[in-house]
């Protein structure tokens, strides 16, 4: 179980999935002087699933500088299995920065483009990669159940903690209202605010194109998914 300390502080999950703004949130917290967070410290390349869940929780939340004043880390929804789910709801007062992308289609895309490119994130637009070297062909199958998968981890954690610890935030919300999005992930925090200018805000949009340019069988898609709880995500 975790074991207890005596540093007031907010202890916080940044819940998401791969390739929802969750760097850019991530080191934009980390320009907060009294914020602390952690990377996928519970990810499979770190640990095997299922093994090491309290010491790697018990060293997140140890005894820090006085000064820190919320500390967390980011664990995407396949990171834990169910038991450790459950066992993080069972952490009094834990909040939940849950972190999503309205449009899952996009998402997906940019897993697909970053496997393919290994660009995993960029700090300068110079960076990006031009749309014929990254496009990429989709099985509407695999679609299909990616699009109820994240669909249903989503709910799970709607499920399993209370509303009152939880603040959702939207990959287009931290993209087009960034100052908005952060400054909210900070009341809820319970940190003071900063000025933007001290806020770290280097990662840049890897793929600005639309997803008609991204998706080599884009209109095959679109045209399975007509009449679909999906089709939503193929209006470019």
């Amino acid at each position: 179980m975790l074991t207890t300390n005596d540093n007031n502080y907010s202890k916080y999950i940044i819940v998401s999935h791969a390739r929802s703004g969750s760097n850019l949130l991530l080191t934009s917290l980390n320009s907060h002087p009294n914020i602390i967070a952690e990377h996928e410290i519970f990810a499979a390349h770190n640990r095997k699933i299922g093994e090491n869940f309290y010491p790697i929780l018990n060293h997140l939340f140890r005894e820090r500088a006085e000064n820190i004043k919320a500390v967390g880390c980011k664990i995407f929804y396949y990171h834990l299995n169910e038991d450790e789910w459950q066992e993080l709801a069972s952490i009094p007062e834990l909040k939940i920065v849950h972190l999503q992308r309205k449009n899952r289609l996009s998402m997906i895309v940019s897993m697909k483009i970053a496997f393919k490119t290994k660009q995993w994130g960029i700090t300068d637009e110079s960076q990006i990669i031009d749309a014929s070297q990254k496009k990429v062909h989709l099985n509407h199958e695999f679609l299909n159940k990616s699009f109820e998968d994240i669909e249903s981890w989503e709910n799970n954690i709607k499920m399993i903690f209370p509303q009152s610890q939880i603040q959702d935030i939207f990959y287009e919300d931290l993209v087009e209202k960034y100052d908005q999005s952060l400054y909210k992930v900070f009341d809820f925090l319970d940190v003071e605010q900063i000025p933007q200018k001290e806020i770290d805000t280097k990662h840049k949009k890897q793929n600005p194109e639309p997803l008609n340019e991204l998706i080599q069988n884009y209109q095959e898609l679109k045209n399975q998914f007509q009449n679909t709880a999906w089709e939503q995500y193929f209006n470019c």
